[in-house]
């Protein structure tokens, strides 16, 4: 939805007539929500029904002291994901830590340019690409990274910035788009402009050179999610929009968008 409608203007026609037909919308945040209003039907409403993280799943557990400090991403290694970004900042911070590590999780068709990238900027041997791994087995790799990176250049929300918040992991992240939805900046992680390069390296410094923010972070991030993005509450929500749907009783579905654009 933020992308979409601007690629062409079939995918625009495509976006208009598809919101036209549908009997509610629903949006995985605010700032989507937003982005979905500006091609909707005049007063229509956007319900704000976020995509929940199961807290049972993605428990942390006791971290092993070690003299590594990982840096890891779970995500598509395509383009929009940023991650040619958060290399060349890892080539900037890893002289200064040696004991630091990166690990991405996921394919996808950047794979070989990013491996070549790794061995060019001369980091190769301190990068590790895991290939897919299977969602069940996201909470385990989470588990073992220190700092999550989300470099993304556009992002609709960023499920996998509350999966690794709800693991205590700290964030750092773009400030793009549906991001600050889910990334309290200061609180749960750290945002920096989207394609910057260095202000993606010094934050990851801020967290590699400080443990208790990385803790203090990451306490607040599991503590923000259980509030706000509970998987139990989410799919209550959207089970209440089907009732409506269907026409059975459900709630008056108002949302924070609703309310502050009414």
């Amino acid at each position: 939805m933020l992308e979409a409608p601007r690629l062409s203007p079939l995918h625009y026609l495509i976006t208009r007539h598809a919101l036209r037909r549908a009997d509610h919308i629903t949006a995985t945040g605010l700032r989507l929500a937003e982005a979905a209003a500006r091609y909707a039907p005049a007063g229509r409403p956007v319900t704000v029904v976020p995509y929940g993280v199961d807290l049972r799943q993605f428990q942390p557990g006791p971290r092993e002291a070690g003299s590594e400090v990982v840096i890891g991403a779970v995500a598509r290694l395509s383009k929009e994901k940023g991650l040619r970004y958060l290399l060349e900042a890892f080539a900037m911070v890893a002289g200064r830590y040696p004991q630091a590590r990166l690990v991405l999780a996921g394919d996808g068709p950047e794979r070989r340019r990013l491996e070549r990238l790794s061995a060019r900027l001369g980091v190769a041997e301190r990068v590790r690409f895991l290939g897919e791994v299977p969602h069940e087995q996201v909470p385990a790799v989470l588990q073992g990274f220190d700092v999550f990176a989300m470099p993304s250049t556009y992002e609709g929300f960023g499920v996998a910035a509350l999966e690794a918040e709800a693991m205590e992991v700290p964030v750092v992240a773009s400030n793009v788009h549906g991001i600050p939805d889910v990334v309290v900046d200061g609180e749960t992680g750290l945002l920096v402009p989207p394609r910057d390069r260095q202000a993606l390296a010094s934050a990851l410094e801020r967290l590699l050179s400080d443990s208790d923010l990385r803790r203090r972070l990451g306490q607040a991030g599991r503590a923000f999610v259980a509030e706000h993005y509970s998987w139990e509450e989410n799919t209550a929500q959207m089970e209440a929009l089907y009732r409506a749907a269907v026409g059975r009783d459900g709630p008056n579905l108002s949302t924070d968008f609703e309310r502050i654009n009414g």
